[in-house]
C-alpha cells in the first residue's frame, strides 16, 4: 500500500518542499538582517546544489532583499480597546546576475494574517504576533525561493553560442 501511494505521487511531479533547483551555484546576499540571512543560507544550502557566498564578486547570482512589519487595529471592543490587529509582512527582492543584469525584476511579496487581541494576555499575545511574523516570513521566503528556481539561466555552450534554458513549470 505504501509503495502505492509512493508510485502514485511521484508520477503527478509531487516533491516535498524545501527542494529546489537553481539556475546557478553560488548565491550572494546583500540587504539582509542576521536572522533572514542565516534563515535563507540554511533554506538554500539544505535544499539545493547552490551554496551562499559572502562577497558579489565570486557570485553566480545576486539577492537583494529587504522586509517590512506593520500591524493595524482592525476592529474595538465598546470600550475602545483593541480586539483584532491585522499583521502586514512585505518582501520586496531583486535577482541579478554576476553581469548585473536582471534575472527577477523588483517584486514585492505581501502576506498579512489577523490576530486577536485581549490585555489580559499581553505576554502571550506578544509571543503569538512574533510567531505570526516568523510564519509569513518563512512562507514569503518559500514563495521566494520558488521563484528564484523559475529563472531562466543564459549560458554560452562550447562552441561560444548563446543558450537559454529553463527550471520553470511548463504552463
Amino acid at each position: 500500500m505504501f509503495t502505492t501511494v509512493v508510485l502514485l505521487l511521484s508520477g503527478c511531479g509531487f516533491q516535498l518542499r524545501g527542494n529546489y533547483s537553481f539556475p546557478f551555484k553560488r548565491l550572494a546576499l546583500i540587504g539582509l538582517g542576521i536572522e533572514l540571512s542565516t534563515k535563507i543560507q540554511r533554506m538554500v544550502e539544505s535544499g539545493s546544489q547552490t551554496r551562499i557566498v559572502r562577497g558579489v564578486d565570486s557570485a553566480d547570482a545576486i539577492l537583494s532583499i529587504s522586509e517590512e512589519r506593520s500591524a493595524i487595529a482592525v476592529s474595538r471592543n465598546v470600550d475602545g480597546h483593541v480586539d483584532q490587529y491585522k499583521l502586514n509582512y512585505t518582501m520586496s527582492y531583486q535577482l541579478l546576475n554576476s553581469d548585473g543584469a536582471v534575472l527577477l525584476p523588483p517584486s514585492t511579496l505581501h502576506l498579512n494574517r489577523l490576530m486577536s487581541y485581549s490585555d489580559q494576555y499581553i505576554l502571550a499575545k506578544s509571543q503569538e504576533c512574533d510567531l505570526l511574523y516568523r510564519d509569513m516570513s518563512s512562507d514569503a521566503l518559500r514563495q521566494l525561493l520558488w521563484r528564484i528556481g523559475t529563472v531562466y539561466k543564459t549560458n554560452l555552450s562550447n562552441d561560444g553560442v548563446r543558450v537559454r534554458t529553463t527550471h520553470a513549470l511548463p504552463r
